[in-house]
């Protein structure tokens, strides 16, 4: 195994990945770089930089993304990810480690900061901002977001699959929702803050809501469709469209307990479906009543 240094060995992280053989180091120095592309056939490379805001990665190819991993078991760390039309990193491959990374302004339709397509991949202390986006989880299961920030996108975290965990994350400040969930996705002990409209939007069912912060959103937690989810010990205030937390009609069997809920406007829990489990939240207001201690 050996260390390629850019821009000393190579004037560019492409090149370095070309000639790297699997298992290799590439190290990127202070400054700004080309997007690249770690190909299929060259797995468990460690690429890391100086540092977010000291090892940039901008500029060509444009049109593309700014980092695409095709390769299993890659490390990426240190690096800020800035200005691509169609998003920051993609992460097409299993079982890939990010850490330290910042992706930023990339603007295009539908863009994101981070774009997960494998599965058990893990981001730590990552953040996503300016960006359509801040993090899809398009496909692939059992991906860990760890530590991650979320902040001034269109939207901040999105789980489109199944059976991943967003962890000790803060997503806020993005314009429309903050969190997007469909189906059997564990979010635990994160916050969802100041988004200009739902805190956290559960779509479809088995997702597990456990000791987060929801605050001062248009909705704190709206549960929509299907059921059977967990939302346990969170503490949801200051939220004034749809309340606290807002129960639809068509969903049920969902199990709400131990919540801690205040000033949420017009009421802190809204069930318009009775076919729910209610028991030990504090909160101050529900819609039908009684659904407080």
């Amino acid at each position: 195994m050996a260390i390629h240094v850019v821009p000393t060995d190579f004037l560019t992280v492409q090149d370095a990945i070309n000639f790297a053989s699997p298992g290799d180091s590439i190290q990127l120095l202070d400054g700004t770089f080309d997007g690249f592309v770690v190909p299929n056939n060259k797995p468990r490379l460690k690429i890391f930089g100086e540092g977010i805001g000291e090892s940039i990665i901008a500029g060509a190819p444009l049109g593309s993304f700014g980092i695409i991993v095709l390769a299993d078991r890659t490390s990426i760390q240190g690096l800020t990810v800035q200005g691509f039309a169609l998003g920051g990193v993609q992460i097409n491959s299993d079982s890939n480690i990010l850490k330290d990374i910042e992706s930023v302004l990339n603007m295009g339709i539908n863009t994101e900061g981070f774009e997960l397509n494998g599965q058990n991949n893990l981001c730590i202390r990552c953040t996503s901002r300016q960006n359509d986006f801040g993090m899809t989880i398009n496909s692939g299961e059992h991906n860990f977001i760890y530590q991650c920030i979320m902040q001034n996108n269109e939207f901040g975290f999105f789980s489109v699959s199944n059976n991943n965990k967003l962890i000790s994350s803060e997503i806020k400040e993005n314009n429309s929702f903050g969190i997007i969930l469909l189906a059997f996705t564990t979010l635990f002990g994160s916050s969802s803050l100041r988004n200009g409209a739902i805190g956290i939007f559960v779509i479809f069912n088995n997702n597990t809501i456990i000791e987060n912060i929801v605050w001062d959103n248009d909705t704190g937690i709206q549960l929509f469709f299907f059921g059977e989810n967990v939302i346990d010990s969170n503490i949801v205030r200051k939220n004034d469209i749809n309340g606290g937390i807002f129960v639809s009609a068509i969903t049920m069997d969902n199990v709400i307990r131990f919540n801690k809920l205040k000033l949420n406007e017009p009421f802190d829990l809204i069930s318009a479906n009775i076919n729910n489990i209610f028991d030990g939240n504090r909160c101050e207001s529900s819609n039908p009543p009684g659904l407080c201690i």
